[in-house]
């Protein structure tokens, strides 16, 4: 029973310290025992409450209760759908699916989602300008081909089928060796046109993404 008391004597004693030293603080800071700062508020000298939160809502570190800074991001990064600031979640997809390489989980590659190969200043390293500063279209002579060879008369459609091509056809950087010589001896053959394997076609684009040309492709497999 003599330790139990002492012990309960030395508990109390030990809280008795912990209020003291938290009280002082409080006032160092011009908080009373209420909490209230002399100014009348909550917030103390640098205007932060007891829990550490300025009247913003953010703490010292600039992050709410929810632990989301002002632009919307956690401590590692990620925003509350889960994205870091370049659109990636934490295994490196965007919402679309798709990594910087330009490959989904399954590995199918679609080129508009390929930030790697448009790294560099003006163009991808495939040749091609941005699509969203020169979106996807047809010349003519593109759509004379493609309604002669494919048997197409809407345009729509053909519009629908280039953006296809251009978004999953494979260029001579995926392609063997082999194959990838023979195509960029037919792209200087065509002013440097930028060919594109796809569905057993070949379809030529310029540089600002349009398709200038397509025919069977029966020699580059």
């Amino acid at each position: 029973m003599i330790f139990a008391a002492a012990a309960l004597v030395i508990l109390d004693i030990v809280l008795l310290i912990v209020l003291i030293v938290t009280l002082r603080k409080r006032r160092k800071k011009g908080i009373d025992e209420q909490g209230i700062h002399k100014s009348g508020t909550r917030y103390d000298d640098n205007g932060f409450d007891q829990e550490g939160y300025n009247a913003s809502g953010f703490d010292r570190k600039g992050f709410d209760r929810q632990g989301y800074d002002r632009a919307g991001y956690d401590k590692a990064g990620f925003n509350r759908r889960g994205f870091n600031a370049k659109g990636y979640d934490v295994h490196g997809f965007n919402a679309q699916g798709y990594n910087s390489a330009g490959k989904n989980a399954r590995g199918q590659y679609d080129r508009l989602f390929d930030r790697d190969a448009f790294a560099g200043e003006n163009c991808s390293v495939e040749g091609f300008y941005p699509p969203r500063i020169y979106p996807i279209s047809l010349t003519r002579h593109a759509r004379e081909r493609m309604q002669e060879r494919m048997g197409l008369s809407r345009e729509l459609d053909m519009l629908r089928l280039a953006e296809e091509a251009y978004r999953h056809g494979k260029s001579s950087r995926q392609v063997m060796r082999s194959v990838a010589a023979r195509i960029q001896e037919k792209e200087q053959a065509h002013d440097d046109g930028i060919i594109l394997l796809y569905r057993n076609y070949v379809y030529i684009f310029s540089q600002t993404n349009c398709l200038i040309t397509l025919y069977p492709n029966e020699d580059l497999h």
